[in-house]
């Protein structure tokens, strides 16, 4: 089963994001955000980075929940 979680950009636009395709997670403007890397490959074949405004600890919840 695919599980989602949902998050807000910085332009406070929501994201779906699949737990599944999530490689590492790490915190963002002195912990204020979180930064998630995804399977994709983005350019010089570095994983895509999503940054959210969701703290480091909200975002580990609920990708463990």
């Amino acid at each position: 089963m695919v599980k989602f979680i949902e998050l807000t950009d910085y332009n406070d636009e929501p994201l779906m994001v699949n737990v599944a395709n999530i490689i590492w997670v790490k915190p963002y403007k002195a912990e204020e955000g979180t930064i998630i890397y995804v399977t994709a490959q983005g350019t010089n074949n570095y994983p895509v980075s999503l940054c959210v405004k969701e703290s480091y600890a909200q975002v580990t919840k609920l990708i463990q929940n």
